[in-house]
């Protein structure tokens, strides 16, 4: 059986009790920490599913209007060079300048020939302050491109001073039934237009998504404002946030090469403003682009906030219910117990205490100080023939008495209730009890 205690504050305590209260807290917690383990992975789950499917949306998107485009550029190309575009006819601007009209996302429609030379455009394009789309740096590489394709090339994300605006380039080659370039219609979507190739509309708010071509360069961001567009747009990703997505890839086994036949893997990585988000990469394999999308980590925080709420608070609620009834159960059996150790200790009749506690707390009250005493006897002539004539309940009723008497005259004294004691008997507890005088 477990013993009793007392704590710092003189209560009697129960060490069982508080132990297996102790080992039953540990394993909620334990059973806590497993649920709230599988919740963040319910939620991360449900969030890598989110951004899959994200992924898949934005690559779709942007092939289905890529082909508009593409189809668009086509059909408008041979229309122009029926109508002398390359000579930069009247109908053939006025052309354009109607399509343009009726598609107010794009920036403008531009006719070069194979040698970069603009030589037609649309009203809100002046041919004399653009450059030679072979030799501008900015256009260069995409114009190239163009030239050796047999499809629509999206060009590097830039900034045109002619319309001051960032544009998402768009050239399309001409051919002839030899299959000679013989213009390249040239187009641009306008970053800042409400339906743009990539609009934020399609998705949820809180999902992001970064568009980024071969080269590494970004060709859209969706969380972007305009006064980050330059150090965004006019740089390649970080080499080493670059090496880190690789290693990403490699860990979730996807090598670089297998990553452009459109898998998909996810990793923990900072945006570009250094905020850790839940990002799902993918290969968007037509126009190339690797397409990742992403959730700030604050985002999932919360939402698994939410649900980790409610089982922190059942557990801190069964915790503090199991906490309040061992406490009772602990009070209940230590006052009990308290009960018990006075009865044990004291006379049931006068209070006082008796022999035992004479016995066991003689060298506790003499250490409180009492160097010299005096040990007195006090025995009651005749009370025998009192309880025989008055009976026990009036012998009772003296015996409270006089312990009330002599406990307010004797208020600092040891008052035992030791009972009928004989000389020989009396002179033994002299004997035990050291620092006493005779009487």
């Amino acid at each position: 059986m477990s013993r009793s205690r007392r704590d710092p504050a003189g209560r009697l305590t129960s060490p069982r009790l508080w132990r297996i209260y102790r080992y039953t807290v540990l394993a909620s917690l334990l059973l806590g920490m497993a649920v709230l383990f599988l919740q963040w992975r319910m939620v991360s789950e449900a969030a890598r599913t989110e951004l899959g499917y994200a992924n898949d949306l934005v690559a779709r998107t942007q092939q289905g209007v890529m082909r508009k485009y593409e189809a668009l550029l086509t059909l408008l190309g041979e229309r122009l060079l029926d109508l002398g575009g390359l000579e930069g006819s009247p109908p053939a601007r006025a052309r354009v300048d109607r399509l343009l009209r009726h598609n107010p996302e794009l920036a403008g429609f531009a006719l070069a020939d194979p040698q970069g030379n603009l030589v037609l455009t649309t009203f809100n394009l002046d041919r004399q302050r653009l450059p030679n789309l072979l030799r501008d740096p900015q256009t260069a590489d995409s114009f190239r491109r163009t030239l050796e394709a047999k499809h629509m090339v999206i060009g590097r994300t830039y900034y045109m001073p002619a319309l001051r605006q960032w544009v998402i380039p768009l050239r399309y080659p001409l051919r002839d039934a030899r299959g000679r370039v013989q213009a390249v219609m040239t187009t641009g979507i306008r970053l800042d237009a409400s339906h743009n190739l990539w609009s934020r509309s399609m998705l949820p708010e809180q999902v992001r998504f970064v568009v980024v071509r071969e080269d590494y360069y970004r060709q859209y961001g969706s969380y972007i404002e305009p006064k980050e567009r330059d150090r965004y747009y006019g740089r390649p990703v970080a080499r080493e946030l670059l090496q880190y997505y690789r290693d990403a890839g490699r860990r979730a086994g996807i090598e670089e090469g297998a990553m452009r036949q459109a898998h998909h893997f996810a990793l923990y990585a900072p945006d570009f403003h250094g905020r850790w988000t839940l990002a799902m990469v993918g290969f968007e394999p037509i126009y190339r682009n690797y397409i990742v999308t992403g959730l700030p980590l604050t985002t999932l925080l919360g939402r698994f906030a939410h649900s980790a709420a409610w089982t922190v608070f059942l557990i801190l609620l069964l915790d503090g219910l199991l906490f309040l009834l061992v406490r009772y159960q602990a009070r209940q059996e230590a006052a009990a117990k308290r009960q018990l150790a006075h009865l044990a200790c004291h006379d049931q009749l006068t209070g006082l205490p008796n022999r035992r506690y004479l016995t066991e707390g003689f060298h506790a009250w003499r250490g409180r100080g009492q160097e010299r005493f005096c040990l007195l006897y006090v025995d009651l002539d005749n009370f025998k023939a009192i309880n025989d004539l008055h009976g026990h309940t009036v012998g009772d009723a003296i015996l409270r008495v006089v312990a009330r008497r002599l406990q307010s005259v004797f208020a600092t004294a040891l008052l035992i209730r030791h009972g009928a004691v004989d000389p020989p008997r009396r002179r033994r507890i002299h004997r035990a009890l050291p620092g006493t005088f005779p009487r």
